[in-house]
């Protein structure tokens, strides 16, 4: 893709709209990978946020972009099953609202982040970019992404995990690799993790970034995903989609 063309794309998908919408929709991205591994046959199909989403979502943007955790609607309600929740669902029309006391734990996970000197002053340098887009071209197809926290010399993705003891293992499981050999091919410069623990806050970021191992692993999971989406999903595909199964080797 010619630079003039490639900076007009990544102009565009600042847009959130763009982004996410239609013209969006037209590259693949990390999120694709993990459905298209795992089955084919869900490959973009609408799915309702679950409640690990709109978290991970109002801590990205209470950190990023504080002005836009306003938008979030916030229940004071114990649990999801009692009638003024589902009042409250009716009454916004979204499909998942943010608990009040979810909402004060996760205050309580930006506070341990930010109120961190090292990791403050990782988020918030005066050179750093927050949601940036990138593309990059990976056999004929373009692949999008939008970068937490970017510079001139790093990526940094800010991520929630149940134990930062398997924190390694969960980065294979939700392809966080892959994630880490697009970016760093979208951006050009390494990548790094943020994380925070959820229960009890503690936080950790990759300072070495990612290992050679890590990344080559990511990228076989790219290409696995690109040829299962040449297969089914390309202008002009080779298999039938009804057809798909799932070699397991054990």
């Amino acid at each position: 893709m010619a630079e003039p063309v490639k900076d007009r794309v990544i102009m565009k998908l600042r847009d959130s709209n763009e982004y996410y919408g239609p013209f969006g929709k037209q590259f693949l991205s990390f999120s694709d990978i993990i459905t298209l591994l795992k089955d084919p046959r869900e490959f973009r199909k609408p799915k309702t946020p679950t409640t690990p989403m709109i978290m991970g979502s109002y801590l990205h943007s209470k950190i990023l972009e504080p002005h836009m955790a306003a938008k979030y609607v916030v229940v004071d309600a114990t649990t999801r099953n009692t009638k003024f929740y589902k009042e409250s669902v009716a009454a916004t029309k979204e499909p998942m609202l943010l608990l009040k006391k979810e909402q004060e734990h996760l205050d309580y996970l930006c506070d341990c982040i930010t109120q961190n000197m090292a990791l403050c002053d990782i988020i918030y340098h005066k050179d750093n970019f927050f949601e940036e887009p990138g593309i990059t071209l990976i056999g004929d197809t373009t692949w999008k992404g939008r970068a937490d926290i970017v510079n001139k010399e790093r990526i940094v993705d800010i991520k929630t995990t149940a134990s930062l003891d398997d924190f390694k293992r969960s980065c294979y499981k939700y392809n966080y690799d892959s994630q880490a050999f697009l970016y760093q091919k979208m951006f050009g410069v390494p990548m790094h993790f943020l994380v925070v623990e959820k229960n009890t806050g503690r936080t950790a970021f990759t300072e070495d970034g990612c290992s050679e191992v890590f990344l080559r692993s990511g990228e076989e999971k790219v290409y696995k995903a690109l040829e299962i989406y040449n297969k089914f999903f390309s202008d002009n595909p080779t298999e039938d989609l009804e057809q798909f199964y799932i070699n397991l080797q054990l």
